[in-house]
């Protein structure tokens, strides 16, 4: 089973999000005990509600972005992004302590989960040259530019921080992700081993023992015609076992050589629980079992397919395996609730699947959900 995933308010208490908030609490205790720049034309209680006011909007949508979904939160980024920095910007200008700019290490954190190293020197340099300017109407200048330079190495030290923890993430999944290829790779190696070992102990019984007692058969009958033997009642009864015994045999081997088939439930499991999100669902009907490794490739590497597009595309928080036999056929159905968009394409995972599900004489049929989530639904023959 997978562990539990973290709820939305458990985000707050993470090692990130709680320097951020100490970090704003800080700010926010500075500028309410300091005084005020004569920076804007207003009165000193005006100035002062004006920045505990950017104040209250920056923090609100700290906590807001991080605890609202990545996926629908997308489109609103830019906009949450560039309120953030006017209100830092506004903070900047108030007090007289120089705390403002403090803020702007936490935007810069936060934009470098989302932007790229274009993206943030396009915000990166604009910004500081404003708070710059800002500074430099106390100090001038030159004591302006080296405030600035030791703000931005704090922003540069956010960005960098972020950019690794982010690399590590998707390292990590990457290497979880194979981490369930080779899992289920060796299931099936082992199934497939157990297979060749079924048939092989057939084989020699077969071959052997059935061989032998054939031959002891005939020698009992050669000592049933001779006159010496013919009223000693015992050559009959070892015929008889001799009999029984090679029909046994034949049915242990008959039996043996029956193929019941390769159950998929434990790969499907070690795939799924090999990728903290989506949180898999399975359902494997006790009869949906394939006849060789090539099938149960197929079908395993089509649900790490779905299971690694719902996460990285899709960002679903749930999927739903389902795998069972509808007559002479094997039948895959998988959903998820994720919340991609557009026309599906076949790149070069759903193309790989296809070609294996097809190579078999099966097909797939992948679709987009009206909610957005993901579906496919695969066969293959099950004889």
């Amino acid at each position: 089973m997978k562990e539990s995933e973290p709820s939305r308010w458990q985000i707050l208490a993470e090692p990130m999000m709680i320097a951020a908030q100490v970090t704003w609490f800080a700010v926010l205790l500075t500028v309410w005990r300091s005084g005020v720049t004569d920076l804007l034309p207003f009165s000193e209680f005006a100035q002062r509600a004006i920045a505990l006011l950017s104040l209250a909007i920056f923090g609100a949508l700290m906590i807001g972005c991080a605890l609202a979904d990545r996926q629908r939160l997308a489109p609103l980024r830019p906009l949450a992004s560039t309120v953030q920095i006017l209100c830092a910007l506004i903070v900047c200008m108030v007090p007289k302590n120089t705390v403002g700019p403090i803020l702007l290490i936490i935007v810069m954190a936060e934009l470098a989960a989302v932007l790229s190293w274009r993206g943030l020197l396009l915000v990166f340099v604009p910004v500081n040259l404003i708070v710059a300017a800002i500074l430099a109407q106390r100090w001038g200048w030159a004591d302006a530019s080296i405030a600035t330079l030791s703000f931005c190495g704090f922003q540069l030290f956010a960005i960098m921080t972020t950019r690794y923890a982010r690399r590590a993430e998707l390292v990590s999944a990457e290497l979880q992700q194979v981490n369930g290829h080779l899992l289920a790779t060796r299931t099936l190696l082992a199934e497939s081993a157990r297979d060749q070992e079924r048939l092989r102990i057939s084989r020699e019984l077969h071959d052997v023992a059935g061989h032998k007692l054939t031959a002891m058969k005939l020698h009992l009958r050669a000592l049933a015609r001779n006159p010496k033997f013919a009223d000693v009642p015992e050559v009959d009864t070892c015929a008889q076992l001799a009999d029984e015994l090679l029909g046994d045999i034949r049915e242990v081997v008959r039996q043996m050589r029956v193929h019941d088939g390769m159950n998929l439930r434990q790969a499907i499991e070690q795939i799924a629980q090999a990728m903290p999100k989506p949180r898999a669902h399975i359902e494997v009907a006790a009869e949906a079992s394939v006849n060789n490794a090539m099938q149960a490739e197929a079908l395993l590497r089509a649900v790490q397919e779905a299971i690694t597009n719902s996460a990285r595309h899709g960002h679903a928080e749930n999927i739903w395996i389902v795998l069972r036999r509808a007559g002479d056929r094997i039948e895959l159905d998988v959903r998820d609730d994720g919340r991609g968009g557009g026309e599906i394409r076949y790149g070069s995972g759903l193309s790989g699947m296809r070609e294996r599900i097809e190579a078999l004489g099966g097909e797939i049929a992948p679709q987009r959900l009206g909610t957005g989530g993901f579906a496919l639904h695969a066969w293959i023959p099950g004889t």
